[in-house]
């Protein structure tokens, strides 16, 4: 699988992902899960789509009481999707589904962050009562670029199945 090399380094990460079914798709034809993920953190968390011109005036993210911030974040994501598919929707991702533990076995080995993490007694971060949106994937030591959150509670919950999306 050709858009697998750029986690060469990582054999058991690139491993894992064609266990999972790895396969790559445009933004636009992303489980809706994905896209609002996506969005999000190339958006708010990553500022890399930048929508402050024209055809985004009234995103308002960044404004208003912090506590509602997030939920207003999360509104504007959902709102505004027809305009980010519009803008975006021909970028490429890869995606798959690998076993939570898995994947954190790989983390063990290459990422000392992880390491730390998985030493905590962890609880679950009520924000996410079940978390639904994919972790976002990195081919560098990282590993999890975005999503570590999320990956966490999935690991507490006990889900065995975590989705993974990557910019392909």
């Amino acid at each position: 699988m050709k858009f697998l090399e750029e986690f060469a380094p990582f054999a058991p990460l690139a491993d894992l992902l064609k266990a999972g079914g790895a396969r790559v798709t445009t933004l636009a034809k992303l489980p809706t899960t994905h896209q609002i993920a996506i969005i999000h953190y190339m958006s708010v968390a990553g500022a890399a789509w930048a929508v402050g011109h024209h055809a985004f005036e009234d995103w308002k993210w960044g404004e208003g009481e912090s506590d509602k911030l997030r939920t207003q974040q999360l509104n504007d994501c959902r709102k505004f999707l027809p305009r980010f598919l519009k803008h975006f929707g021909r970028s490429r991702f890869g995606y798959a589904s690998v076993p939570t533990k898995g994947l954190l076995d790989v983390m063990l080995k290459h990422h000392p962050y992880a390491r730390e993490h998985a030493k905590m007694d962890y609880k679950f971060n009520g924000v996410y009562k079940c978390p639904t949106w994919p972790v976002i994937l990195i081919d560098s030591f990282e590993i999890i670029e975005d999503g570590w959150n999320r990956f966490f509670n999935r690991m507490v919950l006990n889900i065995k199945m975590t989705p993974v999306v990557w910019y392909a």
